[in-house]
């Protein structure tokens, strides 16, 4: 026969059965003696020659649920490793841990945690050690191992991540395993532990700790932040994506939450600081688009506000908020839309995504007419022309966007009624003037005086711009031939 072959002789499995009889009879006793020279001997012969499931965990168990605290210990330090702290012991999924808690053994409590035992692991039908505790027959001295080893972890815990003195896993895994309460609320910062992670910035704790199933919902009492607000209001995308991804996982909605006070979600929060990843993250996490903040502001409304100079990320963005339904003429409280800012910050991508996505070019602003008094809308391309921002008239004349105004002034001029084409021509824009000329200068009252009874033609002459200079003696020529 070969090794391994089953016992050729008849009835060889009945004499070593029972043999394990003898383990189970050491260990209740505490006989290390007894183990060593039969007890393990004699069950490890029975287990290779008839087949039983093995026993080491059941006697493990035993051992602690008899209270004998040195066969605990030979067992779970034997070189052997046939017993496994960790591992069940009984049919209902309770390990060697809580087979002592169960049985009030805080002796064996206390060794096991000290060997790294995990206060956190529960049974088949959820219980920890402290809940097998507070049920068993004498819970005081068994509860308070647990909670003092719980109490130091914490306090361990919350220091190392206040100071941030660089917790590294094997020490963030003992104190968790310790049983540190991840509710705790640090009385210096308010913060919990998650929340100090994130306030220092520390991604590799805050990634333990959501796997470890920290709170995500504490509200600090001052800033009225809860953790992801934290994450987003200082710009650390790494974490707001952990806590997105550990919030999907516990179908938690953390995206919809927002700030107590201002009540802003984390989409205004990263759309008004200019943090451009963590909007888009926001966004494909599928927070509301439209959500309206204290003031009844949207964050794209904001978004536009903060965006100065060109760049294909923030164009990107706009698109994108356009492609969720976002909503691009919610106003604040001066009446203006995103358009405004687009046309005001000089953003001619923004403002072609954005009229493309329904913005309303007629009233984008209000001012007050000088002649009247009264408060009149401000729209698109007059908003471009006395702002200053020449490729955003550009785009609006040339693709038929623009719409009609008698009378303008200049941002920062105290100039003021201009006629629109006089305005262009003042500020030197030949290829908008000459876009408004095409066609003969239909679209346009080339004559059209200024206040002050100047027209286009004289300051087009005065800037040297012969191109228009021509443009406008032309249509002017046409139109003496029409009306001969």
């Amino acid at each position: 026969t070969k090794w391994g072959d089953a016992n050729p002789n008849p009835g060889w499995d009945k004499y070593y059965a029972g043999k394990c009889d003898e383990l189970v009879r050491c260990t209740e006793a505490g006989d290390l003696r007894c183990l060593e020279s039969s007890g393990i001997p004699l069950c490890n012969l029975e287990v290779q020659q008839t087949g039983i499931d093995k026993p080491w965990q059941k006697v493990l168990g035993l051992a602690a649920a008899e209270g004998q605290l040195e066969v605990v210990k030979h067992f779970v330090l034997s070189p052997l490793r046939w017993w496994d702290m960790h591992a069940a012991v009984n049919d209902s999924g309770e390990n060697v841990l809580h087979a002592a808690a169960a049985h009030g053994e805080h002796k064996i409590v206390q060794w096991l945690m000290e060997q790294g035992a995990d206060a956190r692991t529960t049974s088949d039908v959820g219980e920890t050690a402290m809940d097998l505790a507070q049920g068993s027959q004498y819970p005081a001295r068994t509860v308070g191992v647990l909670q003092t080893f719980a109490e130091k972890s914490t306090e361990r815990l919350v220091a190392a991540l206040r100071t941030n003195s660089g917790l590294k896993y094997e020490q963030m895994q003992s104190l968790l395993k310790g049983g540190a309460d991840l509710t705790f609320v640090d009385e210096e910062t308010q913060l919990t532990p998650l929340g100090l992670a994130v306030k220092n910035g520390i991604v590799e704790a805050a990634d333990e700790l959501l796997k470890a199933n920290a709170p995500l919902s504490r509200v600090h009492p001052r800033t009225g932040h809860d953790i992801l607000h934290m994450a987003c209001d200082s710009g650390q995308y790494q974490l707001v994506d952990l806590i997105v991804e550990h919030g999907k996982k516990r179908q938690i909605d953390v995206v919809s939450s927002t700030t107590l006070q201002f009540e802003m979600t984390c989409l205004h929060l990263a759309a008004m600081n200019g943090r451009n990843g963590i909007a888009h993250l926001m966004l494909e996490a599928g927070t509301d688009v439209n959500a309206l903040d204290w003031e009844g502001e949207s964050a794209l409304l904001k978004f536009a506000r903060q965006v100065y100079g060109g760049g294909t990320a923030q164009a990107g963005l706009f698109a994108r908020f356009m492609e969720k339904g976002a909503d691009p003429n919610v106003r604040d409280k001066d009446g203006h839309t995103a358009l405004f800012y687009a046309i005001d910050h000089n953003q001619p991508a923004a403002t072609k995504i954005l009229v493309e996505g329904g913005a309303d070019t007629a009233t984008v602003s209000t001012k007050v007419d000088q002649t009247t008094g009264q408060t009149v809308d401000v729209g698109a391309f007059e908003m471009a022309v006395s702002s200053g921002a020449r490729e955003v008239a550009a785009w609006l004349v040339t693709s038929g966007r623009r719409e009609k105004f008698t009378h303008t002034s200049l941002k920062g001029s105290r100039g003021g009624a201009l006629s629109p084409l006089y305005a262009v021509v003042l500020q030197g824009w030949r290829d908008v003037a000459l876009a408004m000329l095409k066609d003969g200068g239909a679209a346009e009252d080339v004559n059209a005086p200024n206040k002050d009874g100047s027209t286009a033609l004289f300051v087009a002459s005065q800037k040297g711009l012969d191109e228009v200079v021509s443009a406008l003696l032309e249509i002017g020529r046409a139109s003496c031939r029409e009306r001969v």
